[in-house]
């Protein structure tokens, strides 16, 4: 057997284990079903023969071994979330957290049991109904065990970081636009009867109509069930409150103080952990992300700049008085950062000092 891939499978198993006592430890579920899941790891982790292709590795022995940690972590936590966590608002939080092993910095990060995959900017991944999952090969950086297409675990997890994007075309021909900052966990192929995903961040879905089988999104402080629309759901875990927007359709948000609320088309749910709120509003303004577009009316300024950090991940700080200066208008995200903050500074006789690698600083201009 290759030095370097039997040093991996010792160091997963002693990262895996590590982590398997500490579910133990804090999950209070049957013992015997965790042990099933950890059985599973390691017959996945056995079953390679030598006739597959060997993998590449391009990360040290240390980078290696925190990686089979975050894929044994992943596992585990799913096989738990699939028998225990999915009408609970709680449990969902902690599947989230309990997945936070390794942050992706500079890359997209795909993470299954067996694979850990950097992808490019506005990368698509495209899941057949078997499951199978394509990737165009210009669009991978890096991968440490490369065996996308044959792995038989149900679900990954897709880390999107600051300043880039990603879409994927789920098995039943759902697709999910991706936006800065957000992580998304799904099943390579959905359950017969109920398709469910968990996300943190901004996501904008056009759910496959499907009666038979309702598509619910998961996060921690809320649920979505909807049958076949389009709408955006916002869930950062950093902002205060989390909001959905219906494009067409009708879905059905559920809160952790278990509230329903039904939602019609061009309307907001504004969720926060007291209350949620309902309004008619212009869904271009929240979708248009997508499109790579922004457009504004009377946003305060500082919500603004806001988005644009988390968009092009890049640090924009601001003066107290900059904060709730009301802005309107239109914003192409397509140019970069300095040309978008150009039409701010000029649009409100701002100043703006700095660049991409120091971050930049708006203050009231003299």
């Amino acid at each position: 057997m290759n030095k370097k891939k039997s040093t991996y499978n010792n160091l997963f198993i002693h990262k895996s284990q590590q982590f398997l006592s500490l579910i133990k430890q804090t999950e209070k579920i049957n013992k015997k079903e965790i042990d099933n899941s950890w059985k599973e790891v390691e017959k996945q982790l056995y079953a390679k023969t030598s006739s597959q292709k060997k993998s590449t590795f391009t990360r040290t022995i240390l980078w290696i071994s925190y990686s089979a940690t975050a894929i044994v972590c992943i596992f585990l936590s799913l096989n738990i979330y699939n028998n225990h966590f999915k009408n609970n608002h709680t449990l969902s939080a902690q599947l989230l957290d309990n997945m936070t092993t390794i942050e992706c910095i500079d890359d997209i990060c795909l993470m299954t049991p067996q694979t850990h995959i950097k992808l490019k900017d506005k990368s698509i991944l495209h899941y057949s109904t078997d499951g199978s999952l394509t990737i165009p090969r210009e669009q991978i950086k890096d991968s440490i065990y490369d065996d996308i297409h044959h792995s038989k675990i149900q679900l990954n997890q897709i880390i999107v970081p600051k300043g880039k994007r990603t879409e994927i075309i789920f098995s039943d021909g759902t697709k999910a636009y991706i936006n800065a900052g957000s992580r998304v966990i799904y099943p390579r192929i959905f359950d017969k009867n109920k398709r469910e995903i968990v996300i943190e961040g901004e996501v904008y879905l056009e759910v496959a109509p499907n009666p038979k089988s309702p598509f619910i999104v998961k996060s921690s402080n809320f649920d979505i069930k909807v049958l076949g629309t389009a709408f955006n759901v916002s869930a950062y875990k950093e902002d205060k409150a989390g909001s959905v927007v219906l494009v067409h359709g009708k879905v059905e948000i559920e809160t952790t103080q278990k509230e329903k609320i039904v939602l019609q088309p061009d309307q907001l749910a504004y969720i926060t952990p007291e209350k949620t709120t309902t309004q008619n509003v212009n869904v271009l303004k929240y979708t248009s992300w997508k499109d790579n577009l922004l457009f504004l009316d009377s946003d305060k300024t500082s919500d603004v700049l806001n988005q644009l950090s988390r968009f092009y991940g890049v640090n924009i700080n601001y003066a107290t008085e900059v904060a709730d200066i009301p802005i309107s208008g239109k914003l192409d995200l397509r140019k970069d950062i300095e040309g978008v903050l150009k039409n701010i500074e000029e649009s409100l006789s701002l100043e703006c000092k700095g660049n991409k690698e120091t971050g930049f600083y708006l203050f009231v201009g003299k």
